[in-house]
């Protein structure tokens, strides 16, 4: 090959290398970047805005108190709680209550038969028959010392033994009716007891059965009153410190869903649990409703003796979660939103500490935030395709 030749070659290799090389470049010309932040903003139309609700709020500092939280169970008041006893031996002859019954004040619970009544009732047919002839005798012996005829040591001797035949009879039914056994309308067996229900409740115990022997001052129910109970909190001893009587403390149980049941700390236990080294802490809580159930295991919010202290806060439902990143929507304009990362701290009364990221007076999206990270996230999805 001639020198010519191979210069010729070599210059059409050449020119095919720019041509690939060319062609390289144009191949990888992507689409220029978006302009400087123009990044994570999300910007909704107003009819878009108003159907998903977007609410908004100041960014502002609130004054915060420092909490523990403690688990516990719910026990019923110890004050409002009863035990109905028998007064008098006997059997069981009719139960109407079982266990779980919601019961009225002076509700019958069952009836007894007492040999003792009985005996009781006789005592009381004679007293009252006594009474009958003594008072007799006084209108007699008035009416003889109106006329003269009968000295006033007699018409004395007359009242003093009226008197007593009434005090006996008064205090023979003063104790039937107390035992329950007091006849009404003449419509009463003389030898039954009926046993009634001291307070309004629920009955928890029933320690008797139609047939049962019983004696006198035997429990054979118990009552609650489960308007209000108490959460006993266990708390270890190195936090007792920080607690005090008259504290405000959260409830929260499954039973409750997502509602909050609000107490006050009424007794802090002295003495620890030697095997757990804790201190029982009692929470009186109001329960009209009846929806904390004895044994209901809860979690107890109580407000620290440490008082309060300043911090910037935003709403629970203000925070997403976005790329392991905690993100709040800040307010740029009407209906613009740009997405930007935050420091939370500890969660407190459904509102959240933020250390890092905001600062007063911005504003930020609460209610349908999630509405604005759908949509930035879809953007970004479209973008890389």
């Amino acid at each position: 090959m001639t020198t010519s030749a191979i210069h010729r070659a070599i210059a059409v290799l050449v020119l095919a290398l720019l041509v690939v090389a060319c062609g390289d470049k144009k191949t990888e010309t992507k689409e220029a970047p978006k302009p400087a932040g123009e990044a994570n903003v999300v910007r909704l139309s107003p009819s878009a805005a108003q159907s998903a609700g977007i609410a908004i709020e100041t960014v502002s500092t609130s004054t915060l108190t420092a909490t523990s939280h403690f688990t516990g169970a719910v026990e019923p008041d110890q004050q409002q709680l009863q035990q109905v006893t028998a007064l008098t031996n006997g059997r069981v002859e009719q139960v109407f209550a079982k266990l779980g019954d919601a019961v009225r004040a002076r509700s019958v619970l069952a009836t007894i038969s007492s040999p003792e009544v009985a005996e009781m009732h006789g005592k009381l047919l004679e007293a009252e028959a006594h009474l009958n002839l003594t008072e007799a005798n006084l209108r007699r012996t008035k009416r003889l010392a109106d006329l003269g005829a009968a000295a006033g040591k007699d018409l004395a001797a007359a009242t003093a033994e009226a008197e007593t035949a009434r005090f006996d009879v008064n205090h023979l039914r003063d104790a039937l009716r107390i035992l329950g056994a007091l006849p009404e309308n003449g419509q009463h067996n003389i030898s039954t007891v009926r046993l009634v229900a001291p307070i309004g409740g629920v009955i928890t115990e029933r320690m008797v059965n139609p047939g049962s022997g019983i004696e006198s001052g035997k429990p054979l129910f118990t009552i609650a009153n489960l308007s209000n109970v108490w959460v006993i909190a266990s708390v270890p001893e190195a936090q007792i410190a920080t607690l005090r009587t008259g504290a405000q403390a959260d409830v929260r149980a499954a039973s409750l869903g997502n509602d909050v049941v609000r107490g006050t700390v009424t007794y802090i236990d002295p003495a620890l649990n030697e095997a757990t080294r804790a201190a029982r802490v009692r929470i009186e809580v109001r329960n009209p409703n009846g929806r904390l159930k004895v044994g209901t295991f809860v979690d107890a919010t109580i407000a620290s003796a440490s008082g309060g202290h300043q911090a910037l806060t935003v709403a629970d439902d203000a925070v997403q979660r976005v790329n392991e990143k905690d993100v709040v929507f800040v307010q740029t304009a009407d209906n613009t939103f740009a997405a930007r990362s935050v420091t939370l701290g500890e969660r407190i009364d459904g509102r959240r500490i933020v250390t890092a990221g905001l600062t007063a007076g911005e504003r930020v999206a609460t209610k349908g935030s999630f509405t604005l990270k759908s949509q930035m996230l879809k953007s970004e999805f479209a973008e890389g395709d």
